[in-house]
């Protein structure tokens, strides 16, 4: 096998690896968006409200409650031992844009009892210091006391 060859190969097995890892990723947000959409339904004794991108939804995590916000929910539970609904309005590649547009208006629906949020990194791809900090300030304004 020439050397041309060999390097072709070498870039195609590239090329299917990143595709193959691109289907997975794409599988694993569809899978997280179900898990906190049915967990959603479940009832609790106290709410917790997730609120941001794709830290929150779980993606990376082995499973979507190995996430920060299963796992701070598991905490909360056994802290004030009382049953938690959660509630993760998050959606992965969210922006600040997103949840002030999107996420905010959702929250009126529930009474939560905890809030978290976790949002920016998305921002960072067209970062402009100005325009960012005037958005985060909009957004903190609009959370409720205590996030």
């Amino acid at each position: 096998m020439g050397k041309l060859a060999v390097i072709g190969l070498i870039v195609l097995l590239l090329v299917l690896a990143e595709v193959i890892s691109l289907l997975q990723l794409r599988s694993s947000v569809a899978g997280n968006a179900r898990y906190w959409q049915q967990r959603s339904s479940q009832a609790g004794e106290l709410t917790y409200v997730a609120l941001g991108d794709s830290a929150a939804q779980g993606i990376g995590a082995s499973r979507p409650q190995n996430g920060y916000v299963g796992v701070l929910a598991d905490r909360l539970a056994q802290k004030t031992g009382k049953t938690i609904r959660v509630v993760n309005l998050s959606v992965t590649g969210a922006k600040i844009q997103d949840v002030l547009d999107e996420q905010i208006p959702q929250l009126k629906n529930y009474r939560p009892d905890f809030v978290t949020i976790e949002i920016g990194a998305n921002d960072v791809v067209a970062f402009k210091a100005d325009s960012f900090r005037q958005r985060f300030d909009s957004l903190v304004g609009l959370l409720p006391p205590g996030t």
